[in-house]
């Protein structure tokens, strides 16, 4: 019994693995660096549930908004409820991921009440990237002032 679980489980976390996340945003929180958290996958924005949410986790998604690193994250929605459905929990990044989308997860049956939010060092913003149409948008917006 024991086994025939842990096979299903193992299943659904690699059926759920290959859908694309392409956008991650942050919404609620006193700037963009922290807030509940949104993603943007199959043309609809939804949340992550806070079930096995961990700072790794938190790392990969301050690095998809191209910030340094991850300060802490929040459980039960502390900065709101989110957007959407929420799609995707217990989360399993090793905090080397570029893309929430590479890591284990399965779909998610919370509620948003269970949304988690993280907060991301503000001043380690990697301006360059053009991992969230945010960071893209100031970065585009310096380039424009410079011709």
């Amino acid at each position: 019994m024991i086994l025939t679980y842990s096979f299903i489980l193992m299943f659904n976390i690699l059926l759920v693995q290959s859908a694309t996340i392409s956008e991650v945003r942050l919404t609620g929180g006193a700037g963009p660096w922290e807030g509940t958290v949104e993603v943007y996958t199959d043309g609809s924005w939804g949340t992550l549930c806070d079930y096995d949410f961990d700072l790794k986790d938190a790392r990969v998604v301050c690095r998809m908004l191209g910030f340094g690193r991850e300060i802490q994250f929040f459980p039960r929605a502390k900065f709101g409820q989110g957007v959407g459905k929420s799609l995707f929990s217990y989360l399993s990044c090793s905090g080397n991921e570029q893309n929430i989308g590479s890591c284990g997860y399965r779909k998610s049956t919370c509620s948003h009440s269970q949304d988690v939010g993280i907060s991301c060092v503000r001043t380690n913003r990697l301006e360059t990237t053009e991992g969230s149409s945010y960071l893209y948008q100031i970065f585009k917006k310096k380039i424009d002032r410079i011709r």
